[in-house]
């Protein structure tokens, strides 16, 4: 596997490899689906934990927080095997909306140099 965005040993890499075509491309994307909404509760309780509003203790909420999200990233680096996710893209992507989010958030007069990033003409840069 080539760059995951989870690093495995090499029996990890062996068994994840054997899940991702024993269990195939809809199964996976139905997991990603459910996950993807624990994820959004685990975010949720989070932030009521940090608004006060939760009698749930911090530790558990970031326990759930991080176990939520790292089995999305799992379930991505699944996909990415099946060639249905682009590491490498997601990647860039990630890096261009980190500047963007920055300029909006600390330069919110900055003005908008395009309307998008078009991803499949940058695919040079990653």
């Amino acid at each position: 596997m080539t760059n995951p965005f989870i690093p495995l040993s090499l029996d990890g890499e062996c068994k994840q490899s054997e899940l991702t075509v024993r269990l195939g491309p809809k199964e996976l994307l139905s997991q990603l689906t459910e996950d993807c909404g624990e994820l959004i509760q685990a975010a949720q309780k989070m932030r009521r934990v940090l608004a006060g509003t939760t009698k749930v203790s911090r530790d558990k909420a970031m326990r759930d927080l991080t176990e939520e999200a790292a089995d999305v990233v799992l379930i991505l680096d699944m996909l990415a095997e099946l060639r249905l996710v682009d590491r490498a893209g997601a990647r860039f992507i990630g890096r261009y909306k980190t500047e963007r989010w920055f300029k909006r958030t600390f330069f919110p007069d900055w003005p908008e140099e395009d309307a998008g990033l078009d991803w499949e003409a940058q695919s040079a840069y990653y």
